[in-house]
């Protein structure tokens, strides 16, 4: 089996990770605040497998104290509650091989479930994250989303002047190009 897919692919312009969460201030009520980073380093490493096309390794990694909501003050706040001093990156990477589809299939984008471990603030927590992948000859866009509690990596929901609920997205689309 062959595939166009074949490669190294790394994050290009447009590709981001970030957060998406409800907050509560006090006397404003509740909001969603989303914030994102667009500095991604990583790359994706697809191969033929057993007469299948497999994603046979991927890491991706943010930079948490490039997380920007549009809001600094909220974003102060983002970078205390994720301590980005001492964790400043995010990680996902895949636990096992992802057999992928033809690439007829991915070209008007198919979903495809990615096992991988998230880590942030240090802990690491196995997941599934469902992705949408589409593959337009030159890019391969993959888009995710994946709702996580915050106590799962140690993070407090109350703080002080604010409150944060108790589950949040982790969120990114990365426009892979082949590379390296």
């Amino acid at each position: 089996m062959t595939s166009e897919l074949v490669g190294i692919w790394r994050p290009a312009d447009g590709s981001w990770a970030g957060y998406r969460v409800v907050i509560d201030v006090a006397f404003f009520g509740e909001s969603e605040v989303v914030g994102r980073t667009t500095t991604i380093t990583g790359f994706s490493r697809v191969e033929p497998g057993r007469g299948e096309i497999v994603i046979a390794e991927a890491q991706f990694v943010g930079d948490m104290r490039d997380l920007r909501s549009g809001d600094q003050l909220v974003d102060n706040r983002v970078r205390q509650l994720l301590e980005v001093d001492q964790y400043p990156e995010a990680e996902f990477i895949i636990t096992r091989p992802v057999a992928l589809p033809p690439d007829d299939l991915l070209r008007p984008g198919v979903i495809v479930s990615l096992p991988g471990r998230l880590t942030l603030l240090g802990q690491s927590r196995d997941v599934v994250v469902p992705s949408r992948m589409a593959f337009d000859g030159t890019r391969w866009i993959v888009t995710a989303a994946i709702e996580f509690n915050l106590a799962d990596f140690g993070i407090s929901t109350n703080q002080g002047l604010f409150t944060v609920a108790d589950r949040a997205v982790f969120e990114f689309e990365l426009r892979l190009e082949r590379g390296g």
